[in-house]
């Protein structure tokens, strides 16, 4: 299942990099903590998703010949 927290993170990113390059400062001023709260947020639960998937080490034999 599918829920698009990159997409809508990457949706952000875009917006403020627009804003500041018409030169919109107040609007970048408001919005920058709020969209990079969600942008962090979403990577990390990203990365935290791939490290619940991924198989656990395998520990070596301890057994003697």
């Amino acid at each position: 299942m599918k829920t698009g927290k990159r997409e809508l993170g990457i949706v952000f990113a875009i917006v403020i990099c627009y804003e500041i390059y018409i030169g919109n400062t107040e609007m970048v001023e408001i919005i920058v903590w709020p969209f990079v709260t969600f942008i962090a947020a979403s990577a990390g639960i990203h990365t935290y998703g791939k490290l619940l998937k991924s198989e656990p080490p395998e520990t070596p034999n301890r057994k003697r010949p």
